[in-house]
């Protein structure tokens, strides 16, 4: 449940990382990397505006999410559970109303170059050709480009292409060989990256994962 307070102070918080964003040039890159190949119809202008935040109420809240469970949806589950077990145990919603299709994705028209003045060191630049959506053999082509440009098997030490060993092998792959594999990756010693409220941490409890060593950020930066 929320109230009036915890809706304002949730807009508050909302605001101040509008405010941030629009001065950070990685978010300032992604929106126009955004805008340079849908045009106006992008995450970060599909939303509503400041106004819109600072007016909306508790009331309205509740009333759009009491609809979310009421819309056609997919529920994924995966845990120890049988088929049967999980269909009466984890579905939500009673999915009544009908969704809206998703729109697909349109480029704006190409031949243009768009630039956004940041006085930063690093230029930000992104490249696109518009196309029509492809087919199943386009995507196949696609798949095997990116795969020759990336130089990923080289840099792998393989001396040609490995992908039909590879595919073969995973399908020898069986449920005990699954559990072996899984046994060796997960059975060494482990790395635990945390941020946040050292005080909440149980140091005693972390330790018994591995030992605990305190990082002050000035640490995390080489600036």
């Amino acid at each position: 449940m929320f109230d009036d307070a915890t809706v304002k102070a949730r807009v508050a918080t909302v605001l101040t990382e509008r405010a941030n964003a629009i001065t950070s040039p990685q978010t300032i890159a992604a929106a126009q990397g955004g805008n340079a190949r849908y045009g106006q119809d992008t995450e970060f202008l599909v939303v509503p505006t400041n106004q819109q935040l600072a007016a909306v109420t508790p009331a309205q809240l509740k009333a759009t999410l009491a609809r979310f469970l009421k819309w056609e949806h997919r529920t994924s589950y995966f845990g120890p559970r049988t088929p049967a077990a999980a269909t009466t145990a984890v579905v939500l919603g009673d999915g009544t109303l009908a969704t809206a299709p998703k729109r697909p994705a349109k480029f704006r028209k190409p031949n243009t170059a768009l630039v956004t003045d940041q006085k930063t060191a690093q230029a930000h630049i992104w490249l696109a050709w518009p196309r029509a959506p492809a087919n199943d053999a386009e995507r196949a082509a696609g798949t095997v480009f990116g795969a020759y440009i990336a130089y990923r098997w080289g840099d792998q030490g393989a001396a040609s292409d490995p992908r039909a060993a590879r595919h073969a092998r995973a399908e020898q792959v069986d449920r005990a060989a699954l559990e072996c594999w899984k046994t060796a990756a997960l059975g060494g010693p482990v790395i635990v990256s945390i941020v946040g409220d050292h005080q909440k941490l149980d140091d005693a409890q972390l330790g018994k994962l591995a030992p605990v060593t305190l990082v002050p950020v000035t640490k995390l930066f080489g600036y």
